[in-house]
This record gives structure tokens, sequence and C-alpha cells, in this order.
């Protein structure tokens, strides 16, 4: 398997070259404006995707959301799977990824690690089941984050309101607050890797749910389990919730 991989010498790019090599079946197409370093797995290197000559079975971005709209128009147009793993996308990205996948397979996450996404899944239904409550989320990382809030607490408060059928998404904290709000809080500090809890509060009781990443070969994984999925798919625009266990 031939991948393309976009951003290979950020810090998420490094974590999938090597999680690559160790796979042992995996040529990489290293893409990245800086140099990427040495690694056996690599079988070429650009420094813009359009410029790749060689063919690929998919691509895997882990660029900055403001190469998306390159790296989605190069995918369509040599008609490969594509696995979206930037975040803090504009409207405007976020249409032209939907687009796209009326044409070719893609899978698009704020978060690739599969316990976020069941973060998501349990905050939601708590949330419906106690429909009164006040839900806070907290969002923690590095200081050189260059997006907040997160991608991810966006799209669990985004799931909640949903799922309620009710309420609104409010970044910040003012003065008060209106039923179903979902506020989010962001803190940008140390070299946290990520940290986002949920806190669902009845007045009579409070519920605490947490997650606290160590280590980034965890978005790695996922990404990976994501490439696998997506390759087997026809067109269309797929999601974490569609390779959950």
């Amino acid at each position: 398997m031939r991948i393309i991989l976009t951003g290979a010498s950020g810090r998420m790019g490094k974590q999938m070259l090597a999680l690559f090599q160790s796979e042992g079946d995996i040529e990489v197409i290293a893409v990245d404006k800086n140099a990427v370093g040495e690694s056996d797995c690599v079988v070429a290197r650009y420094s813009n995707v359009c410029d790749v000559k060689e063919s690929a079975d998919a691509i895997v971005d882990f660029s900055l959301h403001t190469a998306t709209c390159e790296v989605v128009e190069f995918a369509v147009k040599r008609n490969i799977p594509l696995v979206v793993a930037t975040t803090g996308h504009t409207a405007y990205e976020r249409s032209y990824i939907e687009k796209a996948s009326e044409q070719i397979p893609v899978f698009t996450a704020s978060n690739m690690s599969i316990a976020i996404a069941y973060l998501k899944r349990f905050s939601a239904k708590l949330a419906q089941i106690f429909p009164d409550a006040d839900v806070e989320i907290i969002e923690a990382h590095h200081a050189k984050k260059i997006d907040s809030p997160s991608g991810t607490a966006l799209s669990v408060a985004k799931r909640i309101v949903r799922e309620r059928g009710f309420g609104k998404v409010v970044v910040g904290r003012g003065i008060g607050r209106e039923k179903g709000e979902v506020n989010i809080h962001s803190l940008r500090i140390g070299a946290s890797l990520g940290e986002h809890e949920v806190i669902i509060d009845t007045a009579g009781e409070r519920i605490v749910l947490r997650h606290e990443v160590f280590c980034r070969s965890v978005y790695a994984e996922g990404a990976l389990r994501a490439l696998r999925f997506i390759l087997t798919q026809s067109k269309g625009l797929y999601g974490i919730e569609d390779i959950l266990p």
C-alpha cells in the first residue's frame, strides 16, 4: 500500500511515519514544506502535494486546515480516498470537504482518538437523560495550539445540542445562562496533548466525564484505523462513529 502523507514533518506527521514503518506493508510519499526526517518507509518527498507524480492508494492529511482545499482538490483529481485529520476548518473548508465526498471516499474527524469518540457518545446520551442539566466543557491543550476552542470540544458540544434537540453552543462565559446552553472553556497551557472534561450538573448531582491524552500515538493509531477503513469504502463522507467497535 502506498500513502501520501501531508504534514509529514509535523508532530503528528512524525508519529504517522513511525507507525507506518512499524506496519511493514506501507510505503509513504511524504509531503511537507519543511524537511522530512529519514524513514525506511518513505519512497519520495515533495514540498507540495500538487507536485506528487507517483500513484497512491490514499492520502492522510495532517497538515494545516489552510491547506485543506488544495489537498482535497488533489485527491478528487486523482480519484483517491482521503483521510482529513486536520482541525480548525472554516465553514468554507468544511463545505469543500463535504463536496469532495460526492466523488471520493472522505474520512474526517476532529479527533482521531477512539476513546474520545465514546466520550462524545456518552456525553450526548447523558445530556439527553438529564435534559434540564447544565452542561459545561473544559478543554486544555499545549500553548502552541493554533485553534481555540478545540475541534473536539466543539464537536462534543454540537452533538449534545443536536441530540437534545434544543439549546446552543456558547464559547466562553457571559453573565447567567440560558436553558440548553453548552459552554466551552479553553486553556492553552504548557505541553498538554489534549484534555477534555464534560460536566453535566442537575443542581442535585453532578456527572463528570474526563479524557486525557498522554501520547500522540493514540491519534496516529486512530488515523491508521480510519485509513484502512476508508480504503474499503465507496464515495461518501465518513467519521469516527463509522469505525467504532
